[in-house]
């Protein structure tokens, strides 16, 4: 056999150590140990970063979860602050209304009571005038004439009372519905101012005003408060002129919502007789409004 043939070695390898072979096995040991120490320790550090990664993101979340909360609240701060103001400015405001609306009271007040003793003064104007409205009785079945004077002037006794008056204005006209008719005339004192009228069908308001000066211009305030009279009368007035004076005559449809008014008017004035003796007085029916305003000038002198 083949094996028969093998020579033994001259140097066989020698059998290692016992001690180095043990000095070995203790540095694989260790070296194990060492690497699963590290291994334990790389993966404490690696779990140590994965928790302040985690740390870190929650921190970020929470800085930016709290700014957003910052922002809002600051955005609430500055609209509250905004209300405040706003609130502070209506109240300023409210307190400004309060006390134009006070100072506004007051100016009322004040006008009321200066246009009250306006109007007591001008209502004494015709008491001081010695002025009267009278209602004379139409004849049956008297006509309408051509112009103011024929509708007028048909009576021999009104005829005869306008033949030593200057005659002013003399007109026929329309009134329309719900409108009025004012005619204007400069009195100087001591003059007769005298009118008549009639209205053709149904009635017409008349009162008399005067024009005065206030602020920002002239005003018509009454003198005699419009009365209705209808076509069964002629109405005749007269009115002396305490000073010079701009009387107004106002013929008031303003009542009526459909019908218009015909209505023909005189008026003229007299000078003041040179004997002093004082102008004639009208005769007939006093009107209501006439008679009230002549009280109205009586207690107007009591209470001065």
């Amino acid at each position: 056999m083949a094996d028969d043939n093998l020579q033994p070695l001259d140097n066989p390898l020698p059998d290692p150590p016992k001690a180095e072979s043990g000095k070995m096995d203790q540095l694989m040991g260790k070296a194990q140990e060492l690497f699963e120490t590290g291994k334990i320790k790389a993966g404490e550090a690696w779990e140590k970063a994965q928790e302040n990664e985690r740390i870190k993101h929650f921190t970020d979340k929470t800085i930016e979860v709290a700014g957003r909360a910052q922002e809002k609240a600051m955005e609430k701060y500055d609209q509250a602050s905004e209300k405040a103001k706003e609130k502070i400015e209506q109240i300023k405001e409210n307190e400004k209304v309060k006390q134009v609306v006070a100072k506004t009271g007051e100016y009322i007040e004040k006008t009321k009571e200066a246009g009250g003793k306006t109007k007591a003064k001008t209502k004494a104007i015709w008491g001081r005038g010695k002025g009267k409205v009278v209602k004379i009785r139409n004849e049956l079945n008297l006509t309408w004439g051509e112009n103011a004077k024929e509708v007028l002037l048909k009576r021999a006794e009104a005829a005869q009372k306008w033949q030593d008056i200057k005659i002013k204005g003399a007109e026929d006209m329309t009134i329309s519905a719900r409108s009025e008719f004012t005619t204007a005339y400069f009195v100087e004192k001591g003059t007769l101012m005298r009118w008549s009228f009639r209205v053709k069908d149904y009635d017409v308001g008349f009162g008399v005003r005067v024009r005065v000066m206030q602020d920002g211009g002239s005003v018509e305030e009454d003198v005699l408060p419009v009365e209705r009279f209808d076509n069964a009368d002629t109405i005749e007035g007269s009115w002396v002129a305490d000073e010079d004076r701009t009387m107004v005559l106002v013929f008031d449809n303003t009542y009526s919502k459909f019908r218009s008014k015909t209505v023909a008017f005189l008026v003229g004035t007299v000078a003041p007789p040179a004997d002093g003796s004082g102008h004639q007085e009208l005769e007939g029916e006093e009107s209501a409004e006439s008679k009230a305003a002549q009280a109205g000038e009586g207690e107007e002198e009591a209470e001065s």
